[in-house]
């Protein structure tokens, strides 16, 4: 994990929309107006599943943004909370509230990361403190051929049809909620990693961090995904 002391994340809460460059090369920022003012967020990562989502839960993490509630929390090797996904695909609301709200008290800003959230937005926003979302995009022939090499039909054509249809869910919620949103394009965001882990420092709070330490951490989780 990267070293990110108390101090500087304490200083790294609640940056607010003046701060934020709306366009980078590798990520597209809707609604800054739409920051919480106070410090608190849940920095929710999602898209569709192979998009690289695990990758910007990496990003997240080893900046130091919590994924966990404590140590003997199971988080999966792909960032994943496995209590909160429980909770949230059987809607046991109160199994997910209380997760929430324990994660809400140890910290102020917090993340989760779950693909696939195309449905449920409006759910996550029932539940979740300050939601600020970020979902990534990944050129589609690879996902497809991804999913062929895993063993799915061999139809590009079918999984294309269903990669533009889950993305344009996506797209369709970025674009018209009032939370704020970064997109990013995963396979810009890994040629222009400085510049991807900058971007999400600042929408997450965290305003110093050891950038070396953070890609050795990237690229040690990656071998896991």
């Amino acid at each position: 994990m990267s070293i990110v002391s108390e101090e500087a994340v304490e200083r790294g809460k609640g940056s607010t929309a003046p701060d934020l460059q709306p366009t980078m090369s590798s990520c597209f920022w809707l609604n800054p107006a739409g920051f919480p003012t106070e410090r608190q967020r849940t920095l929710v990562m999602t898209g569709v599943a192979r998009s690289g989502t695990s990758f910007i839960g990496s990003v997240a993490g080893q900046l130091g943004i919590p994924h966990a509630r404590t140590s003997d929390d199971r988080v999966s090797g792909h960032w994943e909370h496995y209590a909160l996904r429980v909770a949230f695909k059987e809607k046991n609301e109160e199994e997910f509230a209380s997760i929430v709200s324990e994660f809400n008290q140890s910290y102020d800003i917090w993340g989760w990361k779950l693909p696939s959230l195309r449905t449920d937005f409006e759910w996550v926003m029932r539940h979740v403190r300050n939601p600020c979302f970020v979902i990534t995009f990944k050129e589609p022939l690879s996902m497809a051929m991804r999913k062929i090499s895993t063993g799915h039909q061999d139809n590009v054509g079918r999984h294309f049809k269903r990669i533009f249809s889950d993305y344009q869910q996506l797209v369709e919620f970025a674009t018209t909620s009032k939370r704020p949103v970064m997109l990013v394009s995963y396979d810009k965001a890994l040629r222009q990693l400085d510049e991807c882990i900058a971007a999400i420092a600042k929408f997450g709070g965290v305003e110093r961090y050891d950038p070396e330490a953070v890609k050795a951490g990237i690229a040690d989780d990656a071998t896991r995904y």
